[in-house]
């Protein structure tokens, strides 16, 4: 089954539908994360080099529906999109 159809399938459940919607701020910080990054063209390895977060964990969040870093660790990253030019 492909996810589409599965996401679809899952939005008729009501109990999903309120854990997806209580979610939604947090995939909305993220999404401004990583547009902040994109915009920059900043590089995975770019931001860990700022932040000294492990550029593994970089790509985890890019890559990973549901990983949230902690919130110190977003401010960290959204400082280093800032601090390039």
């Amino acid at each position: 089954m492909k996810f589409r159809d599965h996401f679809k399938q899952m939005m008729k459940d009501p109990e999903f539908v309120e854990e997806y919607k209580a979610l939604e701020p947090e995939y909305e910080i993220l999404e401004q994360l990583l547009s902040a990054r994109a915009e920059k063209k900043m590089t995975q390895r770019e931001p860990a080099e700022i932040t000294g977060i492990p550029q593994g964990h970089i790509s985890r969040i890019d890559n990973a529906p549901g990983v949230f870093p902690p919130a110190p660790a977003i401010g960290r990253i959204c400082r280093s999109a800032r601090s390039r030019r």
